[in-house]
């Protein structure tokens, strides 16, 4: 009798929090398969690099999509879809593609919230399908070792609903607030990230030292609605 096997399917993929949330490991929204800033001067890079990799070694990836969407800095942001591109993967290949975005007004916050989502009919796996990446940073002689930053926090339903913050692991004593908040539909407010750098951790501006610290939201069902992740570099 001949043995039925399952169809050999690609499985295109970016680095995805919901994937290592469901992993049970704690994530970062710096995501290191997309580059929107340029670091150490902090700035927008000129285009919006996302890599995408084909994790299966035996099937190719055809025709596989991937959209770009983006919005202003924060959590919960409204996410404008910009651009598309279509590409194919040989099994284990890696590609980045290299979005073009719009310059930059003078002054502006350099800053963004950006998701790029796969979309192939064949894909293994649709969970590591959704990366994103929302960041900003500064160094210690900029803003001091005991910084609070503010960051927008946005109810992205329209229906009222509580919102909890929590600061993931980091070595800077991070403390969000607030922890807890009721919000009216599609409310946004500031919300601050207190951090302290340890009296024992020091850089210089040649050899600054990197830390990051990550701030996650989730709805009053417990689901996600996004994060953020500050990189503060002790430079002093």
């Amino acid at each position: 009798m001949p043995v039925n096997r399952p169809p050999d399917r690609p499985d295109p993929a970016t680095y995805s929090q919901a994937e290592q949330l469901a992993l049970g490991v704690e994530p970062t929204w710096n995501s290191p398969d997309i580059v929107t800033n340029s670091t150490l001067p902090w700035g927008p890079w000129p285009t919006v690099d996302v890599t995408v990799r084909n994790l299966s070694s035996t099937a190719s990836a055809v025709n596989v999509l991937v959209h770009l969407a983006r919005g202003l800095f924060g959590i919960g942001m409204v996410l404008i879809p910009e651009s598309t591109k279509l590409l194919s993967l040989s099994p284990s290949e890696q590609v980045i593609l290299n979005f073009a975005i719009p310059t930059p007004s003078p002054g502006g916050d350099p800053n963004v919230s950006v998701v790029a989502t796969i979309e192939h009919p064949s894909d293994a796996r649709l969970l590591n399908n959704r990366g994103e990446q929302t960041i900003a940073g500064a160094t210690t002689t900029q803003i001091g070792r005991s910084p609070s930053i503010p960051f927008p926090l946005r109810n992205p339903l329209a229906s009222s609903q509580t919102i909890t913050l929590a600061a993931l692991t980091n070595p800077l004593g991070a403390v969000v607030s607030p922890v807890s908040r009721a919000f009216a539909a599609f409310e946004q407010i500031q919300a601050t990230l207190a951090l302290t750098v340890p009296g024992s951790l020091h850089g210089t501006g040649a050899q600054p030292t990197l830390n990051e610290t990550t701030v996650i939201a989730r709805g009053q069902d417990g689901s996600v609605i996004g994060g953020m992740t500050y990189l503060l570099w002790v430079d002093d």
